[in-house]
């Protein structure tokens, strides 16, 4: 049996990122039952984001306030929630719009990761759509503006870290970096496999091929 469910999903309004706003995100309805949700801080004058999830954002929000740094970079928040999300869920979100963001180019994030490796979970196929939604909600309150085919197809995209590494370009870097330990000072050298390498069953387009 197939099982299927209506996703909706909000992007709240803009709040400001200070504390005498805290209690009005506290009203929020999923920061107010604690739901597993993602946050967005920007600033925009910067181009700076910071891109989060949590099961309390009030206290994980508040914990950013008292961080200096943040709190004088970032200016506001939206929170992005959905009576049908689960930790999981807000994780894997959470990874790709920082991977899209930063290959987008309206902000770049301070988060000290590009997006952890994409990772399986019960029930993924159903949230299939999630991301491209939220995407869609993002574009229309302006806060990006390039759509998921415009990323996508970009260079910057295609060859930089924005990109999750799959399961054999994961092995491909630790090969690369285990030979690098155990040249001492010999030279590897790598081979360019292919011009389109995303037809290259996912692989990096480089091999080693000696050192």
């Amino acid at each position: 049996m197939s099982l299927s469910f209506e996703l909706s999903i909000e992007v709240s309004e803009q709040y400001p990122f200070n504390k005498d706003a805290l209690q009005k995100i506290e009203g929020n309805t999923w920061v107010k039952n604690q739901w597993p949700l993602v946050y967005f801080l920007k600033n925009e004058g910067e181009s700076k984001a910071y891109i989060g999830e949590s099961n309390n954002a009030y206290l994980r929000l508040k914990n950013h306030l008292a961080n200096p740094k943040k709190a004088d970079l970032f200016q506001t928040v939206n929170i992005i929630g959905s009576d049908k999300f689960n930790k999981s869920a807000t994780l894997d979100l959470e990874s790709r719009l920082i991977q899209y963001v930063n290959a987008e180019g309206t902000f770049t994030t301070e988060n000290l990761n590009l997006g952890h490796q994409n990772h399986n979970y019960y029930q993924q196929d159903l949230y299939k759509n999630l991301f491209y939604t939220v995407w869609e909600k993002l574009i229309e309150k302006k806060i990006v503006s390039k759509s998921l085919a415009e990323i996508e197809n970009s260079e910057l995209f295609k060859y930089s870290p924005y990109k999750s590494l799959n399961d054999d370009q994961y092995k491909s870097v630790l090969e690369i970096l285990t030979n690098i330990n155990n040249s001492q000072g010999n030279s590897i050298f790598v081979k360019r496999k292919c011009r389109d390498w995303k037809n290259n069953f996912g692989n990096l387009p480089y091999e080693i091929i000696g050192k």
